[in-house]
């Protein structure tokens, strides 16, 4: 599976994509993630909340589309933990706790207050609740609350802090390995068993025993992201991956849409993050743009305009949901073909985010601390 003669041929390729200032294909991962990101709200709220059901055509586009995108967030846990496992490079504590975490902290601030106030004049003016205690109120229980998309600010801040310990696991090729596997067995295989009810009740019981609480879901997708940034896989290995990958998606689609069908009823079996099946996604989409989308034949030019928009990828991700809020509720009408309007939408909220964001980074401060 590993090809040590390509290996050689890698570190030039990177050598020679830093002269740029930065790797190509990972600004190209964030910005397909991020546009990932965005269609998998759209279809979201398609699914679950629009008037689409489970057994129309749209209903099960709108499934479609959200379970294709399943390896976006974990795609940006995996390039998060291959830079910062990185032994190569240093990683304080002090640095940690003084520079990363309040930055997350203040992101976090900014963003909860400001889609509070959103929320809240949405009431206030369109809702027609004035009553200033109950604003208040409102306003105190979405910046606790915060928006939905902003539960990724404090995963990553969790991250940030066993950062440290991680690196240690990290230095062994072994117990990176076993690592994996029992993070692999004990939370995403164990997570899809116990989508059936008469397994979910005894897995509980049993492992509540066992106690296994080091392996985590997302700490796993970030030791798999530095994993396969070190090492050199062979064409052979990368194209069965594809295709795990590519089969992967069609069974989240399928059994979704099924017990959907079944159920009559939108439910997320299938879609969260932490399934065997998003796994082999997001690996099969993280090495082919590792392998494929090195940008070896593009102008500095474009290799520029591609670092821009991996690095505003934070926060265009920050940014986005707001477009998407007044989208929803002012053009409810564009969930009438979604086949169509869903990635024409995204495209349109991709841009007009990235327009937001360019703004916000030519503000002092703003651009350091919230994004």
């Amino acid at each position: 599976m590993i090809d040590s003669s390509a290996r050689n041929d890698k570190i030039k390729t990177t050598q020679n994509d830093r002269s740029y200032g930065r790797e190509v294909w990972p600004d190209i991962l964030r910005t397909i993630a991020v546009f990932s990101v965005i269609i998998g709200h759209m279809a979201s709220y398609g699914y679950k909340f629009s008037q689409l059901g489970p057994r129309t055509f749209d209903g099960q586009v709108c499934n479609l589309y959200y379970s294709l995108v399943r390896f976006c967030v974990p795609a940006f846990v995996m390039l998060s933990g291959m830079f910062l496992l990185d032994p190569d490079k240093k990683y304080e504590l002090k640095k940690l706790y003084f520079v990363k975490i309040p930055r997350i902290v203040a992101a976090y601030l900014f963003w909860a207050a400001f889609y509070a106030l959103i929320i809240i004049a949405y009431k206030s003016i369109l809702g027609g609740d004035r009553r200033w205690y109950d604003l208040c109120r409102y306003f105190v229980q979405e910046m606790l609350r915060g928006h939905y998309h902003l539960w990724f600010l404090f995963m990553i801040a969790g991250l940030y802090v066993v950062t440290p310990i991680l690196r240690q696991i990290v230095r062994d090729e072994k117990t990176t390995i076993y690592y994996l596997v029992l993070g692999f067995v004990f939370v995403y295989v164990v997570n899809m068993v116990s989508l059936f009810p008469p397994m979910r009740r005894l897995l509980a019981e049993t492992l509540n025993r066992l106690d296994v609480k080091l392996v985590a879901g997302y700490p796993c997708y970030f030791i798999l992201g530095y994993w396969f940034s070190r090492r050199t896989l062979s064409a052979r290995a990368r194209k069965t991956l594809y295709i795990m990958g590519v089969l992967a998606a069609i069974f989240a689609t399928v059994l979704n849409g099924f017990l959907a069908y079944h159920f009559n009823t939108p439910g997320d079996w299938l879609h969260e993050n932490l399934l065997p099946h998003v796994v082999l996604m997001t690996s099969a989409v993280f090495v082919f743009c590792q392998y494929n989308l090195k940008g070896e034949h593009l102008s500095a030019k474009w290799k520029r305009w591609i670092g821009i928009a991996g690095k505003w990828s934070f926060g265009i991700y920050l940014v986005h949901a707001i477009f998407l809020d007044i989208l929803q509720t002012v053009l409810p009408q564009i969930f009438r073909c979604p086949l169509v309007s869903i990635p024409l939408t995204a495209v349109a909220v991709y841009f007009v985010s990235l327009a937001a964001v360019f703004i916000l980074d030519k503000i002092p401060v703003l651009n350091k601390y919230i994004m």
